[in-house]
């Protein structure tokens, strides 16, 4: 019995002491705000580990991403986004910035997030897609 009650004890301190993906994603927010951006993707990439549906890193993981010139994983940490949260206007915004950075069409992007009231993006659709 005592035994049992050391190993549950030491689960506890072991499992119990890590940090949530709301704190991995606030420490990334951090990294990024210093331009590290290499950092604020490994704990983007942890609180999405902890919890996939955490959109808010997803998101602030492209933007990260888009930073480093790494448009294709921009690209699709937006469109995981979009999954989960479609109605969100600054995914479309960053994702048709990615795309059209990485030479893709980007269009429908702009169009989406003009019809989510961007206007911004209504700007840019009418400027650069029609």
């Amino acid at each position: 019995m005592k035994k049992l009650l050391s190993i549950l004890l030491i689960s506890v301190i072991l499992f119990g002491c890590g940090q949530t993906a709301k704190e991995y994603n606030e420490n990334g927010i951090n990294y990024a705000e210093s331009e590290e951006y290499q950092l604020a993707i490994a704990d983007y990439t942890r609180a999405i580990r902890i919890d996939p549906d955490y959109v808010d890193a997803y998101h602030n993981r492209g933007v990260a991403y888009g930073k480093l010139g790494n448009y294709e994983d921009a690209i699709a940490d937006y469109t995981r986004f979009l999954r989960i949260n479609p109605d969100y206007t600054a995914a479309y915004r960053n994702r048709g910035v990615a795309k059209k950075r990485a030479g893709l069409s980007y269009c429908s992007d702009y169009k989406k997030a003009c019809d989510l009231g961007d206007e911004d993006c209504c700007e840019w659709y009418y400027k650069q897609c029609r």
